[in-house]
């Protein structure tokens, strides 16, 4: 994973590339790469607003453990709904999220 993120630093970053690679981090045991993938987000953890209860505990985990206030972007498609996993674990960081968007 280390190898991917270091060759991400010369890739043009477009939606869904952040979302994707968050999703993909946060559901899986590379849970420990959060930290450059924030370096290359800009401090920016993507997330969906629809998706797994497990999506959304490990971004709280990653916000809580992270030093700095993180600045959260949601993305949905239109129609969707927010899910309320997402709700709880957004209410919970409250305290480490700089902004939300």
């Amino acid at each position: 994973m280390r190898q991917f993120f270091g060759c991400l630093q010369n890739v043009q970053w477009s939606d869904p590339l952040p979302q994707q690679l968050w999703t993909v981090v946060l559901l899986t045991e590379w849970q420990t790469e959060y930290k450059t993938l924030l370096h290359l987000c800009g401090n920016q953890l993507h997330l969906p607003v629809e998706g797994k209860k497990e999506l959304f505990e490990g971004a709280m985990k990653v916000m809580q453990r992270t030093a700095a206030k993180v600045n959260v972007c949601l993305h949905w498609t239109r129609g969707g709904t927010v899910c309320q996993s997402l709700s709880e674990s957004l209410f919970q960081a409250l305290p480490n999220i700089s902004k939300l968007r």
